[in-house]
């Protein structure tokens, strides 16, 4: 039986308007964001704030919890999908993994390792897109070479645009990831890539 106390209707209003600012900033500055910031923003006093969330790593994963939930679910979702259309499954992994990213510092920099939150979640994405690599690998719609380690790489590309300039980096995480995804899927033939290709 649950016998956890509902919050008084102040005191649930001051966690939501801490949730929402602190999602703002989590967004913006990363997992290295000021507490006095997110209580500044949400109209809240520091003791306040901590007397919800008694320290940052509390507050980060409740901001980001659900936005994890929701990559793991999309992850498990393509996973699902790739046994009728592994193209397709993994096109969809790539492109949620860049649109996940490119809007959120803090996420981009929980999904590439940085610290450990959500683990759960995280493990239940790692698994399922685990398990897309592995079919389109098999039904020869990505390279032979393709490692699911490669993912990485494209996460901490995008991290590093997201530093170089948070405003462009929805339309620069799309172009990454549209370059990445022409350069790791086979032809419609099946055959694999040549090693190096001339544009000239």
């Amino acid at each position: 039986m649950d016998t956890t106390k509902p919050l008084r209707a102040d005191a649930a209003r001051n966690r939501e308007a801490i949730l929402r600012a602190a999602a703002g900033v989590l967004a913006r500055d990363g997992l290295d964001f000021r507490i006095d910031e997110v209580a500044r923003s949400a109209g809240v006093g520091n003791a306040t704030l901590y007397r919800h969330f008694p320290d940052q790593a509390a507050l980060a994963e409740a901001v980001l919890s659900a936005k994890i939930s929701a990559y793991a679910d999309g992850a498990e979702r393509a996973a699902q999908l790739a046994p009728d259309d592994p193209a397709l499954a993994f096109t969809q992994l790539v492109e949620q993994i860049a649109a996940h990213q490119a809007s959120d510092r803090a996420f981009a920099q929980v999904v590439g390792g940085a610290v450990d939150l959500c683990p759960g979640e995280l493990r239940r994405a790692f698994n399922a897109s685990l398990e897309v690599c592995r079919v389109a690998q098999q039904a020869q719609v990505i390279r032979a070479d393709f490692e699911h380690a490669d993912l990485l790489l494209l996460v901490r590309a995008i991290d590093g645009l997201l530093h170089a300039d948070a405003s462009t980096a929805p339309s620069a995480a799309h172009r990454l990831s549209t370059l990445f995804l022409d350069a790791v899927r086979l032809p419609a033939a099946h055959t694999e890539l040549p090693a190096s290709t001339s544009r000239d």
